[in-house]
Parts: structure tokens; sequence; C-alpha cells
């Protein structure tokens, strides 16, 4: 059974904020490939959840020592507030693996999964008794019931396919769990397969993406284009070719090899996945991983069946979640939780538009409040030629608009800015062409004279974006209240409009000239 819409999670946690503007330009999402959606080995980097405070009540009766014989091992402690039986909580459309989680030794049995908005069929977890702060929501064994890279690594398809460090360090984790996904779905009846049975059947399925909208690298290139956002179709463009040269140059034929080497058909590998089947299943583990420990370090993908039904929300949440010194993930109450009430995680203060590209989803935004890290996105490079309008955003027009960039007077004229207060090219260090609204600001301010003039150029920049669009807000909101339209169209319209809105706040918070 598949859970549409917010209920993803990130892998990586490098993102924009405006709060963070002028500390931090690598977060912003251009050139450099944000670590929250790699598809390249040499971005991989790892997050870090927020940490339990294992060594406070919950995890205070671990702390004992034995005496002479250092310190006794972790286990899970037990949690006083969960007094009710294994029955509690029903999983509508999950009950396969709401059992499989029971036998293996996880805690779920407070919860219960199903519609939480019935007017738009939003699935979720909601609490099916009171929780009192501290409480433990979810307790789920790695060791039993999570799939990251180090179990894959030591498969027998890990060993086929990437028998050491050198080999494994030539894909990133989540591809790495993709094509274990896709393993288990080949061995049918046999103990590997069958053992992780109930977990990949719940997964989503291709239908299920294209019904609730997926990841943007599965959607086509005309669905993509409705975004009319360059930066945007640049990103999943960029994306969707480093993912397919994965599997051309180093998926496929390994996976043909071992196929080769297997001559008495034990593993069952047959001929490789196709590309689609691969990307899809990137997907599937992109959109609902987590990461612990430091970049470069810990673990960067882990799924974590039950706890991957929650939907996301902006930061703060009534939950914290991470790793137990005892093995199992464990998602327990930041706040009281009433029964009825929904379950939260939190990814971080994500941006809309990294939410929609790698989950396929967005959250609520302007009019009411925008989210903390929501900005508006302006090329600068019309300060130095106001005259020509942007053209029709393609992954071509995005190309020669950046080589141009790079080319022209624009990164001279503002290299001489801190590093910090603009966002740069990751490869060239030059100023970049694409700039959230703070830093843009900023850059008109350093080649005007006075500020008059920077407030009249910043106008003109805001003005030219809001016009690279082909329809106005109020054009989108009223095709949105149309309805009729698919997942995808619909998605993209929210963006727009999302879009469009930022860019209006901008305009509004101006001083009149």
């Amino acid at each position: 059974m598949f859970f549409p819409a917010r209920r993803r999670h990130l892998l990586g946690g490098v993102f924009f904020s405006a709060a963070a503007a002028a500390s931090s330009t690598a977060a912003f999402l251009t050139n450099t490939r944000p670590p929250a959606w790699p598809h390249t080995a040499a971005t991989t980097t790892t997050p870090t959840t927020a940490a339990p405070p294992f060594d406070t009540a919950l995890g205070a009766a671990t702390r004992k020592k034995k005496k002479g014989s250092g310190t006794k091992k972790k286990s899970a402690p037990k949690n006083p507030a969960l007094g009710f039986g294994r029955a509690s909580g029903t999983w509508d459309g999950c009950e396969p693996l709401r059992k499989w989680l029971l036998d293996r030794g996880a805690t779920i049995a407070g919860v219960n999964v199903g519609v939480v908005d019935k007017s738009t069929g939003l699935r979720g977890v909601t609490a099916a008794v009171p929780f009192g702060r501290g409480d433990v929501l979810f307790s789920v064994p790695r060791s039993k019931c999570m799939i990251d890279e180090e179990r894959v690594d030591q498969s027998p398809l890990g060993i086929a396919l990437f028998p050491g460090e050198e080999e494994q360090n030539l894909v990133p984790a989540c591809a790495r769990n993709a094509l274990y996904l896709l393993w288990l779905g080949r061995q049918g009846g046999g103990a590997e397969g069958k053992d992780w049975s109930p977990l990949t059947d719940a997964l989503p399925s291709s239908a299920d993406f294209v019904a609730d909208g997926g990841p943007m690298e599965l959607w086509d290139e005309e669905e993509v284009a409705e975004v009319e956002c360059g930066h945007m179709i640049a990103e999943v463009h960029q994306r969707s070719g480093d993912l397919r040269r994965q599997y051309e140059d180093i998926i496929r034929p390994r996976w043909q090899q071992a196929a080769n080497d297997d001559r008495d058909n034990s593993l069952n590998l047959g001929a490789p996945p196709t590309f689609e089947e691969f990307r899809h299943a990137v997907c599937v583990v992109t959109s609902r991983n987590f990461g612990e420990g430091e970049p470069n370090s810990g673990t960067s993908s882990m799924l974590v069946p039950g706890v991957d039904m929650c939907n996301h929300d902006d930061p703060p949440v009534n939950t914290r979640h991470g790793l137990a010194p005892w093995g199992d993930f464990v998602v327990y109450a930041d706040a009281p939780i009433a029964a009825g009430d929904e379950i939260f995680l939190t990814y971080g203060m994500l941006p809309n538009r990294l939410l929609l590209a790698q989950f396929g989803f967005m959250l609520p935004g302007l009019p009411h409040q925008a989210l903390a890290s929501d900005t508006a996105l302006v090329r600068v490079d019309g300060l130095f030629d106001l005259s020509a309008a942007p053209p029709r955003a393609t992954p071509a027009s995005e190309a020669a608009a950046e080589r141009a960039w790079e080319a022209g007077p624009g990164p001279a004229a503002l290299g001489a800015l801190r590093k910090n207060a603009v966002v740069r090219n990751k490869a060239s260090n030059k100023v970049a062409r694409w700039q959230p609204a703070a830093l843009a600001r900023a850059a008109v301010a350093h080649i005007s004279d006075g500020a008059e003039e920077a407030e009249a150029r910043y106008r003109a920049l805001l003005e030219r974006e809001l016009g690279s669009y082909a329809t106005t807000r109020r054009e989108d909101e009223e095709e949105q209240a149309r309805g009729g339209c698919g997942a995808r169209k619909g998605l993209a319209l929210q963006f727009r409009i999302q879009a469009k809105r930022l860019l209006e706040r901008e305009l509004e918070a101006l001083p009149l000239i």
C-alpha cells in the first residue's frame, strides 16, 4: 500500500535557508549537487538526524556498569508509558507490514496508519493512545527490520557487484540500496526475498508515483517544463543525466558481469535491470531515506519501515528521531500527543522547491505563511542586460544562459563580494547566475550608486522574473481552482503560484520610489 504525498525522508541535509543567507552559500541549489538528492558517489554526504536525548530519562537505565568489566552493553529501555497490548493500533492496508514489524521486535503498537485528510486522501500516522513527552512511538530494530548500505554491501548481491570499499565508492549508498530492492524482487520464494517481502510489497509502484506526482526525475520533459523555472528544469535535467551515466557506465556492466560469473545461477541475477527499473528504485529509496552521522561517515541511507509512513512538516514538530545506542531507530514524542493526533517527522527547514524535486510534494505556503526556508529566486544576469527577456526555460536555454553568464561581465563585477555574501558556482567559484532574493539584493547594492538606484534595479529584476512566466499568478490560481488536471500538472501549478507569491512579497517589501 503506497502512501502519497508528504511522507518522504531526506537523504542528505544541505539546503538553502533564507535565515542563513549571509553564512551559507553552498546551501543554495545551484550547480552544486545538493546532497539531499545525490546521484554521484563523490557528492554523497550524510545527514545528521536530531540526536534524541538517550542519556536522559529515555536511556538512563542503560548507563550502569558491570563491576570490573567495563561498560555494560546498552539495551532498549522499558517504556512505562506503553501500557497497551500488541493488538493496539490499526494499519489500514498495511497489516502484513505491521505484523512483520511486530514479529521482529519493533515497538509500533501505539500508532494507527490510515487517511489523515479525507478531502485529499492523504495518508499518514496518528496516535492510537495518548503519548507524553519522551514516550517512544516507534522503535525499529536495525538488525532485523532496516535496509541500509551495511546490510546491502555484505549481502551476496553487494559482494558480487561491489566487493570492496573502492568499488562501493563508485556509486552512492542510495543506488546500492536500490539495486538490493530490485534483487529482492527477483528472489521470489527464496529465503532472502521472502524475508523482506512485507517491506518490499509496501513500497510505491510506478503507477503509485504517477498518481501521486512522485519525484521529478520520474516526470517526462513536458511535465517538468510546466514548472517554468529554468533553475528547477536544469537541476532535474542534470540529475537525470547523472543517474543515466551511472547506470550505463557502472551498474549495467557490473550486473551483467556478475550474472556471467554466476554460472550456477545461485544469485538469481538474470539480465541487468532496465534503466527505468533502476531509476524507479532509486527514487523509491531517496524519497524515504534516513541518514545518521556526520558528513562522509556514518550511515547515509537507511529504509526504516513504518516510520517512513509519517508525514513531514516544517519544524518544530511533535517528535524527534535517531539511532539509539542499542541499535534501534527510535521516534519519540517531543511534546504531548493526544490520541487521534497526527504524528509528524521533520526533515528540517527545507524549501518547497527541494521537497517537490526530490520527494514529489509541497507544503502549504503563501498567502498564509511561507516556509522559513522558502525564498524567491532571482537571475542576476538581468543586472547587465535588462533589455533581454529570459527565454522560455528549457535545459538547452539554461545551459546557453549559463555559458553567456560565465563569459560575460557579471561574475567579474560581483566577484569582489565576500565569499559567503553570494552563491558561487562550485566548479568555477564564480558568482552564480541564480541567487536567493536576499543575496540578489546584496549583489544589486554592490554595483549600484546609492540606495535609490539599488531599489530601482532590484525592482526591475523582480519584475523581469515575474514576467518570464507565461501566465500570471491569478491565471494559475483560476486553473488550479477548476481542477481536472493530473497530479504532476497540479504540483507544477502549485509551484508556480508559490514562486510568484514569493517574488510579489519581495516587491511589496520595497519602498515606493
